[in-house]
């Protein structure tokens, strides 16, 4: 798997995760993140790539800190290895 598909679905796994164990379902992250369902879907199966500011808006619709979310990013691209 190259590199940057190998990021998108980590970063996708985790976002999937903070997500679930917020209770939200897809639908209600993208309300409050002011995204498409498609789009998040999309983000959470690794197969679209997020800014910053979609990662920013996405921890505070999930009210989880972004450094949390990058803390267990990069730590699923180590194991991942």
């Amino acid at each position: 798997m190259a590199r940057n598909e190998r990021s998108a679905t980590v970063i996708g796994r985790v976002l999937r995760e903070a997500r679930e164990r917020s209770g939200l379902t897809q639908q209600e992250l993208a309300l409050r993140a002011g995204m498409d369902r498609a789009y998040v879907n999309e983000v959470e199966n690794g197969k679209r790539s997020l800014s910053v500011d979609r990662m920013l808006r996405m921890c505070s619709a999930i009210s989880v800190r972004t450094g949390t979310v990058m803390n267990r990013i990069e730590k699923g691209l180590r194991s991942d290895r």
